[in-house]
């Protein structure tokens, strides 16, 4: 079963997905939410099995991880 639903992107996102996926954009979008979800179910199942993180450990991971050029790395 599907359900039809409307959703709003900024133009350069927008144009992006066209690039990427011309045939079936909603094939592609929903691979991604799918892949969000399952990242976010497994984030919070490491939170209920060991909590909150260090501060200063996530800092050091979250620089490290980010990929280069990202807004994320510190600099």
């Amino acid at each position: 079963m599907t359900k039809k639903r409307t959703f709003s992107l900024p133009d350069e996102l927008s144009d992006q997905l066209d690039a990427v996926a011309p045939e079936n954009a909603s094939a592609f979008v929903a691979e991604a939410v799918r892949s969000r979800i399952a990242q976010q179910a497994a984030a919070d199942r490491l939170l209920a099995a060991y909590g909150d993180p260090d501060p200063a450990a996530l800092a050091y991971w979250m620089d490290r991880l980010a990929p280069a050029g990202s807004d994320q790395r510190a600099s």
